[in-house]
């Protein structure tokens, strides 16, 4: 997983050591006290200095680092409005060599950016657009702005997790868009009810027909086939940061509020464990580890949670 803080990009690698019981946690870096829950791992693989504040990132699709084998692809957005794209692959002597690419043409600052298969990205900003890149080319190579000019700012975007032409895009006016990049429109429209800005929106990585996001202090899981609401709840009593599907189990997503996560299980509809409070600040990012049932949240340390096969 990889962590931004100010300006320095962190590549982590980590495994557990023991058998993880339910809802244990962990807190790093490693010399933090971990009596409590079980024995980590944790690493430090590269650490990147770029030349601006870093925002929002996301991995792509076909990452591997295994033993020698690395392969590391990012893609970043950071301050300066430029978004980046960092290839990481191990040197003939063994070191980890970061490979960038900087691409160009946001006017105002980006609010996030992902991957559309392995050779595009997405991005979108306060400038009203979203934009596609073509890594190879190094350029940009379609923008939606007409039809995203009309809607307000675009906060939040999330890839299908098979597909290269279709994302989803949350605004600021509590509706989330399905684009399609074979169009010039979006292609469904599905709505929070609220007038409040989406912190995030994500489409399951194991149900392609689920989608879901944040907005004011609840949660909305909506069903793409049946085009409608599948449940929505109050999540916290405050705004909503972070919404995350499981990588693995179809009925897990997590949520944040800043200050606490809690994880969901929409099997029985209920909150699986109580609300836990992260580090000493604020969650600056959140994300579900791939292959695995851990949770990773970022504030001024690093915290991870193991669910076991009990939820």
């Amino acid at each position: 997983f990889a962590t931004g803080v100010g300006s320095t990009l962190t590549i982590w690698s980590q495994q557990l050591n023991s058998s993880p019981s339910s809802s244990s946690s962990a807190s790093f870096p490693a010399n933090e006290d971990t009596s409590e829950g079980p024995s980590w791992n944790v690493r430090n693989v590269h650490e990147t200095k770029l030349s601006s504040k870093i925002g929002k990132m996301a991995f792509g699709y076909d990452c591997v680092l295994e033993g020698d084998d690395l392969s590391l692809k990012l893609c970043v957005g950071a301050a300066d409005k430029r978004l980046r794209y960092v290839h990481y692959t191990r040197a003939v002597d063994g070191t980890v060599k970061p490979n960038k690419i900087i691409l160009t043409g946001h006017e105002e600052e980006i609010n996030d950016c992902q991957f559309m298969g392995n050779q595009t990205l997405v991005s979108c900003s306060n400038d009203n657009t979203c934009r596609l890149w073509d890594i190879e080319r190094k350029e940009e190579k379609q923008r939606f702005s007409n039809a995203i000019h009309q809607l307000g700012s675009p906060c939040s975007l999330a890839t299908h997790p098979r597909s290269s032409t279709e994302f989803l895009v949350g605004f600021q006016d509590g509706t989330v868009r399905l684009f399609d990049s074979r169009m010039s429109l979006f292609a469904h429209n599905f709505s929070t009810g609220l007038n409040v800005p989406l912190s995030q929106v994500d489409w399951s990585p194991v149900l392609y027909n689920r989608i879901g996001c944040s907005s004011g202090g609840k949660y909305f899981v909506w069903d793409l086939a049946a085009s409608k609401n599948m449940i929505s709840s109050q999540a916290h009593s405050s705004q909503c940061t972070h919404f995350r599907f499981s990588q693995t189990n179809p009925n897990l997503f997590a949520t944040s509020d800043g200050r606490q996560m809690g994880i969901w299980d929409m099997s029985h509809l209920r909150q699986s464990g109580n609300l836990r409070k992260v580090g000493a600040g604020n969650i600056h990012s959140a994300c579900w580890l791939s292959r695995s049932s851990t949770f990773v949240a970022a504030s001024h340390c690093l915290t991870l949670w193991r669910y076991g096969t009990v939820i």
